[in-house]
């Protein structure tokens, strides 16, 4: 082996271990960031009807502060989030801490397939067989979800938001069962929700789109995920990003991540990639692409044969986003590349009268409503929450 590349690889090691040294606290867990900043932290474990075991994290309050009655709020997080995206950034700066601090009782779903949520009631199932799931089956996690929520809090409602792809989850599971969200929201927060990526300006989805059936020859040749955990590339990936934030950033623009320096916190940036990217199941990154490929939100589609087998009709059936029945507030910006504003004025079009409001920002990139170093948007959706006070349940 070449001595210049083994000192090279040296190398790189030792700056990258001075550099995690420096930043340990981008490898605290959520419950340690809880512990170290003075949160009350829990985490269950939930179970679907189809058999899926995810966590739920909740985040009560500050230490001192319990005795207080809190609305419970419910995030449908992205699938293969990390369970810390919302807390990168302390208690001032981060959303998940600022609506913990604004007196609501946080909960969060970590999506079937996430790095926290990888059980299954059935220990023999294989993995062609877990990760064959799509945007419809995941609706079962939302319901599972909601129901412990109700029922630990005593609550009978929970304010509720969708960010990126998990505002795609929980559209997708409202729209197929209104008869049991509808009641169960109190308000409906779209935090840059993909709620259809007809219009989107990511590279990887127009990629992927522009190869027929890439993703379903991966599958047959066993590879079942987009991504998983790397733990040596994510400190080199956080390191990179620490020396050359702005570089860094800008080449993982034209990779599809969708950050800007111009608008991002660039150390925010810098502890997402130490804790790796999301990584998708190739069948459900199969059934988001179909979106931007069709222009279309719908069932997955399996070729007419397989339509007219599963569906019993050769076009997959579409989602009545319509379905919605509650109030709506939307959150989207301008310079997002993937919830795309024309997306998001279809989607307000579809829910009509519902929208109780629909914020349209300059100056956030999709990151910018995890990691932006303006989160004045969290003062808007305060003053809607306001609008809607919860009840407990009388039962």
């Amino acid at each position: 082996m070449n001595k210049y590349f083994v000192f090279s690889a040296i190398l790189c090691l030792v700056i990258c271990s001075a550099f995690a040294q420096e930043n340990r606290d981008w490898f605290l867990t959520l419950e340690e960031m809880c512990q170290t900043y003075g949160y009350e932290y829990e985490e269950h474990l939930v179970t679907s009807d189809d058999g899926y075991v995810t966590m739920l994290q909740r985040i009560r309050a500050r230490l001192g502060d319990e005795d207080q009655n809190r609305e419970p709020f419910y995030i449908s997080m992205f699938p293969g989030a990390f369970e810390a995206a919302l807390f990168l950034r302390g208690p001032d700066e981060s959303p998940g801490f600022r609506i913990v601090d604004a007196g609501f009782d946080l909960w969060f779903l970590n999506p079937r397939g996430s790095a926290n949520s990888l059980g299954h009631v059935n220990h023999d199932i294989t993995p062609a067989e877990y990760w064959h799931y799509d945007l419809v089956d995941m609706a079962q996690d939302q319901i599972a979800a909601l129901n412990f929520i109700l029922d630990t809090t005593g609550y009978s409602q929970v304010h509720a938001q969708g960010f990126s792809t998990g505002g795609l989850l929980l559209g997708y599971a409202i729209a197929l069962n209104p008869e049991f969200f509808n009641p169960r929201i109190s308000s409906l927060h779209y935090v840059a929700g993909t709620m259809n990526y007809a219009n989107t300006r990511s590279f990887q989805y127009q990629f992927l789109a522009s190869i027929p059936d890439v993703l379903a020859t991966l599958e047959d040749f066993g590879f079942y995920q987009t991504s998983t955990p790397n733990i040596p590339i994510n400190v080199l990936q956080g390191t990179s990003c620490s020396l050359m934030p702005h570089v860094c950033i800008y080449l993982w623009q034209f990779a599809g991540i969708p950050a800007d320096p111009n608008y991002d916190d660039t150390e925010g940036f810098s502890n997402y990639l130490y804790r790796g990217l999301p990584g998708f199941g190739t069948h459900l990154m199969a059934h988001i692409v179909q979106s931007f490929r069709t222009k279309q939100v719908s069932y997955f589609d399996y070729g007419e044969e397989g339509n007219l087998e599963a569906y019993g009709q050769a076009e997959p059936p579409r989602i009545p986003y319509e379905n919605h029945d509650l109030p709506v507030a939307m959150y989207y910006s301008y310079e997002d590349d993937y919830a795309d504003m024309e997306d998001a004025e279809w989607f307000a079009d579809i829910l009509g009268d519902t929208v109780v409001t629909f914020n349209k920002y300059s100056g956030y990139s999709h990151f910018s409503f995890e990691i932006g170093k303006d989160m004045y948007y969290l003062d808007d959706m305060f003053d809607v929450l306001q609008d809607y006070p919860i009840e407990v349940s009388s039962n």
